[in-house]
């Protein structure tokens, strides 16, 4: 735990979901509440896992949205 909050706390580390369908990963999201309906639930497959990465990474909602779609 410690490790993780000394990492996200770097300068130029942002925090991102991965969007998995099943075990497929889907691609990585800024915000995962695009993917939410209107009671905070997740579409039925869908896993997110929060992942590290760097500040000002490319996410391209609809690629993992298209994605997604194969699998719901």
């Amino acid at each position: 735990m410690l490790c993780d909050i000394l990492i996200s706390s770097a300068p130029g580390v942002a925090r991102c979901c991965a969007v998995y369908a099943g075990e497929t990963s889907c691609g990585v999201v800024a915000d995962p509440g695009a993917f939410q309906d209107g009671a905070d639930a997740l579409p039925r497959g869908l896993i997110y896992r929060p992942v590290l990465s760097y500040v000002g990474r490319e996410c391209d909602n609809a690629a993992v949205e298209a994605a997604v779609m194969k699998f719901t």
